[in-house]
């Protein structure tokens, strides 16, 4: 249900990326122009600045970004971890030991763990993209977080690949995409072709396997991969390949909250061209967002809630549980001087 609403005067390709709750400051970014807005509730801007390419402040590829510990942090493929003023002035620059490879974009950029620093693992040493089965047979069996000591700049691995994943029956699915969430002394990860997530518990400066949550929806359409010897025969198969997956997951309090799409049929699929923008929005227009619920010992209280159309969620979410979605102008038929972002909770079954 919307609660409230924050109006941003802008006119851009604006979206909601993350919020800090010892700020009480919202991250936006302009996709298209790399403009970042701080703002609050009240949708008062506060920084803005432009994502720079050349000059002392210069990135070169960000795979990541979002607040840390209050502070504007990109994760730069080349830089390393770029720590960033409010006037868009990098301030402190983490090197991560090069050479590395990041081959996943990062939902955020690091997360504190201990002393330490925790972010998506890269890929280091050469990577062989004449072999690429035997790449990829290693990423799907590799760790998935990297940790650096940022007093000495040493790195060491954590959090080994779950068991039981589609990734070990000898096919090729692409990129894994991990999101790794930090849930309390648990850590919650899950993967571009599952809907399903797995546990993690802190312990002895490490992150040891607890169980798999799959979210059993019978009705959702599965991935599709492609014997490991075939991978060239990958971009043909997957073409009409529509599949269900998970967009967010959302650590509340009492609550875990998770955001998927359950994908479409692939004769569905094969109707509906995608030759022009227009076309590929109404193609993702056809494809209904859910909402499950599930409490903190991951048990499943409901699920296939479904998001309003027109409401684009994103992965913030505030000290109090609500989550926030963009005002779909294109989708409702608006164009609107302001960027709308709704505020949103789940009322309890017998609630107003």
């Amino acid at each position: 249900m919307v609660t409230d609403s924050i109006q941003v005067d802008y006119q851009g390709n604006l979206f909601l990326y993350d919020y800090d709750s010892s700020t009480h400051l919202f991250l936006g970014m302009d996709n298209r122009t790399d403009e970042v807005l701080l703002f609050d509730r009240q949708g008062t801007v506060s920084s803005r600045f432009h994502l720079a390419k050349d000059g002392p402040n210069a990135i070169s590829w960000a795979v990541g970004w979002g607040f840390f510990k209050g502070q504007f942090t990109v994760m730069d493929a080349a830089k390393g971890l770029l720590f960033f003023s409010r006037e868009g002035e990098i301030v402190k620059r983490m090197d991560l030991n090069p050479p590395y490879t990041f081959i996943n974009g990062l939902k955020s950029p690091v997360h504190a763990f201990g002393k330490e620093l925790a972010y998506i693992r890269p890929e280091r040493g050469e990577m062989d993209w004449n072999e690429p089965s035997e790449m990829f047979e290693s990423i799907y069996r590799s760790p998935i977080l990297e940790l650096v000591d940022p007093e000495t700049g040493a790195n060491r691995q954590t959090m080994p690949f779950p068991p039981g994943t589609i990734y070990e029956d000898g096919n090729f699915y692409h990129w894994t995409f991990p999101t790794v969430i930090p849930a309390g002394e648990e850590w919650l990860v899950y993967f571009r072709g599952e809907l399903a997530y797995h546990v993690y518990t802190q312990a002895g400066g490490e992150l040891d396997y607890q169980e798999t949550i799959d979210l059993d929806l019978k009705d959702a359409v599965a991935i599709k991969g492609v014997p490991m010897a075939n991978i060239d025969n990958y971009y043909e198969a997957s073409l009409y390949n529509v599949f269900g997956r998970i967009q967010n997951l959302f650590v509340l309090d009492s609550q875990i909250l998770i955001h998927y799409t359950k994908g479409m049929e692939e004769e569905k699929a094969k109707t509906l061209p995608r030759n022009t923008m227009e076309e590929s929005r109404a193609f993702l227009y056809q494809i209904k967002n859910y909402l499950a619920v599930l409490d903190r010992e991951n048990r499943i209280l409901q699920k296939d809630i479904p998001v309003p159309q027109g409401i684009t969620l994103s992965s913030a979410v505030d000290e109090k549980g609500a989550i926030f979605g963009l005002k779909d102008q294109d989708y409702l038929g608006v164009e609107e001087d302001t960027v709308t972002f709704y505020q949103m909770k789940l009322l309890k079954e017998g609630s107003k």
